[in-house]
């Protein structure tokens, strides 16, 4: 009996968790603006026309996947 119960528990637990994970997906387009990130304008890397880019809010268990178009002109671009 007590082995059924942790077998159903284990199984809600795995049902639960893996229900609760969301796929997070964006596209970044990263180019080279002009900006005043210290007050003095310079050019800067933004995703979006954004700088800073934007936030990504995942959580354990979530897939997150990102599609980005590099339009930089003379750097590339890279996830460490």
């Amino acid at each position: 009996m007590a082995l059924n119960v942790w077998w159903l528990e284990t199984v809600t637990m795995l049902v639960v968790h893996s229900a609760s994970s969301a796929v997070i997906e964006s596209t970044w387009e990263v180019e080279h603006k002009f900006w005043w990130p210290d007050c003095k304008e310079g050019i800067v890397m933004a995703i979006n026309g954004q700088f800073p880019g934007p936030t990504i809010d995942p959580v354990a268990g979530d897939t997150v996947i990102i599609h980005v178009t590099n339009k930089l002109s003379t750097v590339g671009s890279a996830v460490l």
